[in-house]
């Protein structure tokens, strides 16, 4: 019983051992690294980026008064760069450093202040009601902000570098957009007091500012903050419009930049979608370099050599390269398009996951696809966010037209605009005067984060 209970382990030990070898022979060898993975891999700063770069002064909006933002900045893009050349050597993605105390100082609190476009049902008349010498002390509670943000917008350059790795170390986003609102609040004010020529200047520089900050942007960060910016200004500029019908008719020229459309491909998502992609090829890349137990967190033996032998890099990033340039078309698309480029997109992305399946040990890098099937975002959700700003849009430049035009007394002009993703009439009220846009997201910058805007004609 003995002898034959043996027999059969050393025939089970053999069966394993030969199919544990036809699973090292069908994972032998990996496939030739595209040019555009290769490309992608091999990512340098650019080199102006310490060209008096605005984006400098972003890193370094926390630095204290008697410092100069800018090198404070400079310095923490040196270090970043620092990191990304060594875990191109080491191979290990390090956490990015910590902020050196001595280069901080935390901004006043004002938000008691600042209008929260989710609940207020209209932000120019929340900023009118706090009166002008209270909303002049938050300006000036914030002067350091302000300075720094008009160095950044002074600045010959714009730049953002990112390194492309999931640990990159980002800006204080949040502060440019208090430094963008700072801004609105200023144009408001003088505005209010009649001092029309310096308000729409402030105005119209600041979110020409925002514009620029859109086509600049390299990641998807970034990009959908630089959104963000824009549907304020474009909200704000509604609302004035609404209360003071006259900075149409006086300013429609020097306004018409701010509500052009952003359908043009210097708008798009493009450049934020390679940068996700980038993120992407660097890690699949330095996975190759990692121990097995790293790999599966665990010691045992054959799971860890399975893992090892199961892991293609380049076939990896040649199939992510394949959804990368899927989702490129996407931001290709016009709105009444993207269903289609979405349906395509989605197609791409089941034939490159092939998640664990029946066939998982038989088919070649079975890691490699584990990876690919790791759910990732919606990244058609950006690109619609993108089309429903670009509708809000026309909306205002619609309003701005009929109210610079005070010939044009048939409202029924506002049924010409079309939905974006329907090419259908917007509907439009003739009692109220109100046009309605439903896009297809919820927005920050909406009341109670609606997905519908609304303008008055």
């Amino acid at each position: 019983m003995i002898r034959h209970l043996i027999s059969a382990l050393k025939i089970i030990s053999a069966f394993i051992a030969l199919l544990f070898l036809a699973f090292v022979v069908i994972n032998w060898g990996d496939e030739e690294l595209k040019p555009e993975v290769a490309q992608a891999l091999a990512w340098k700063a650019p080199a102006n980026a310490f060209e008096d770069n605005g984006y400098l002064i972003v890193l370094g909006l926390e630095a204290p008064l008697e410092t100069d933002a800018a090198i404070v900045g400079q310095k923490r893009l040196e270090a970043e760069l620092a990191r990304f050349a060594a875990i191109q050597k080491t191979h290990k993605e390090t956490p990015a450093l910590a902020d050196n105390p001595a280069e901080i100082d935390a901004y006043i609190d004002w938000k008691d202040n600042q209008c929260d476009y989710q609940k207020q049902l209209n932000c120019v008349d929340f900023y009118l009601q706090q009166g002008a010498h209270k909303l002049a002390f938050v300006l000036l509670s914030q002067d350091r902000l302000t300075t720094r943000f008009a160095k950044i917008r002074q600045a010959k350059n714009y730049v953002e570098v990112m390194a492309p790795l999931l640990s990159a170390q980002f800006p204080k986003y949040q502060l440019l957009m208090q430094a963008s609102e700072l801004e609105r609040i200023r144009a408001i004010t003088h505005i209010a007091e009649n001092q029309i020529d310096i308000g729409m200047e402030a105005y119209v520089n600041n979110a020409m500012f925002s514009r620029r900050l859109l086509r600049e942007s390299n990641t998807l960060v970034s990009h959908m903050i630089a959104a963000a910016m824009m549907q304020r200004d474009t909200r704000i500029l509604s609302e004035l419009m609404t209360k003071y019908p006259k900075i149409a008719t006086q300013y429609a020229a020097q306004l018409a930049p701010v509500v052009a459309p952003i359908s043009a491909p210097e708008y798009n998502l493009n450049k934020a979608f390679r940068y996700e992609c980038a993120m992407a090829y660097q890690l699949f890349d330095n996975l190759q370099y990692a121990s097995a137990n790293e790999l599966t967190g665990s010691t045992n033996f054959l799971k860890n050599m399975a893992a090892k032998f199961g892991y293609s890099p380049n076939a990896t990033n040649n199939a992510a390269l394949v959804r990368c340039d899927a989702r490129i078309k996407m931001t290709q698309s016009d709105a009444q398009s993207l269903d289609v480029a979405k349906a395509i997109n989605l197609k791409a992305a089941e034939e490159t996951m092939d998640v664990v399946n029946a066939r998982l040990f038989t088919q070649k890098n079975p890691i490699g696809r584990i990876l690919l099937g790791v759910a990732e975002p919606d990244y058609a959700n950006y690109i619609e966010r993108q089309h429903d700003l670009d509708g809000y849009l026309k909306m205002v430049k619609l309003q701005l037209t009929i109210l610079a035009d005070g010939t044009k007394k048939d409202k029924t002009i506002g049924i010409e605009l079309l939905d974006p993703y329907t090419q259908k009439p917007m509907p439009y009220d003739v009692s109220t005067g109100v046009i309605t846009f439903v896009g297809r997201q919820p927005s920050n910058t909406n009341l109670n984060k609606s997905n519908i805007y609304q303008v008055k004609l």
